[in-house]
């Protein structure tokens, strides 16, 4: 048995077989074509995501030129995009293809978003390779994550999963490290490389390992 970061989600494999990538991702695109169909799972309420994370990153309206030719040109909306995907998948009670999307997702872009994370809308992935989101990690509305920045539980024994919470407008620079169960305020700022393990208050600016906050008044950490 395989138990996910989600204790209210288990499941057995049996005699488990490994598709080539090209099965895969055809079975994905098969699974994807469901959700959109007219009788599929696709509700309006994800295709407006896809809208506000297309809207925050390019600046412009949304079209539907203009979303597929952002989902082949930019890594970082591509993420977002099949993520939006594998987290229908997954609230629709499609377990299998909602980890399906999201292992197709790490081969092509380098993000491992879990399927089960609650993310807001106007999520923008400046680079995606590296960037680590767990099953229970909660990000708000219009957050910025940049590449190799990681997102998750502690794994320290009476930890329990408990992953971090993200208010809305929260930028993670490349490479930094937010895990346990803490509060990151809305409009803060993770500086690059910085190890998050408490809670920081909205509009602050956290560097350095462990992380500090930054005085808005001399700019040191304090």
């Amino acid at each position: 048995m395989i138990r996910t970061a989600n204790k209210h989600v288990e499941y057995e494999l049996h005699e488990m077989t490994f598709p080539s990538m090209t099965n895969t991702a055809t079975a994905i695109g098969m699974g994807a074509g469901a959700l959109f169909h007219p009788s599929g799972l696709a509700s309006q309420g994800m295709k407006d995501l896809i809208i506000a994370d297309y809207q925050r990153s390019y600046g412009r309206p949304a079209s539907l030129i203009r979303v597929l030719r952002a989902y082949f040109v930019n890594p970082g909306f591509r993420a977002t995009f099949l993520y939006r995907l594998a987290n229908q998948a997954w609230r629709a009670d499609h377990v299998w293809l909602g980890l399906a999307i999201a292992a197709y997702t790490v081969k092509i872009t380098g993000a491992d978003i879990q399927p089960g994370a609650s993310v807001g809308a106007g999520l923008v992935i400046r680079h995606p390779v590296g960037i680590v989101v767990g099953t229970l990690v909660v990000i708000g509305a219009n957050c910025t994550l940049l590449q190799g920045t990681t997102l998750g539980e502690k794994l320290t024994p009476g930890d329990d999963h408990a992953s971090p919470v993200l208010g809305d407008g929260v930028t993670i620079g490349a490479g930094a490290v937010v895990v346990g169960g803490i509060s990151i305020g809305s409009g803060a700022v993770i500086g690059a490389n910085s190890v998050v393990v408490r809670d920081v208050p909205p509009g602050a600016t956290a560097v350095g390992v462990p992380a500090r906050l930054l005085s808005k008044s001399i700019g040191v950490p304090r």
